[in-house]
């Protein structure tokens, strides 16, 4: 459980520039109540992936990325 992280909330999509936002209701952290997280989406076949856009973290530019497959 050190790595769980959960929020629930609505979320917009722009088709444009391949985005998704995240409307934060509530989170595990509840600091994060009202924000807005945008994500880059992109599909290939059965795969949708949402990526950060880059950060600093430790000195070093990052991106988280989570890829949800869909199975059969």
């Amino acid at each position: 459980f050190l790595a769980y992280y959960a929020y629930y909330g609505r979320y917009t999509i722009d088709e444009e520039k391949s985005t998704v936002t995240h409307h934060i209701e509530s989170s595990q952290y509840p600091e994060e109540h009202g924000i807005k997280y945008r994500r880059f989406f992109s599909f290939s076949g059965e795969r949708l992936t949402l990526v950060t856009a880059p950060f600093i973290e430790g000195g070093e530019e990052r991106v988280n990325r989570l890829v949800w497959e869909r199975m059969k």
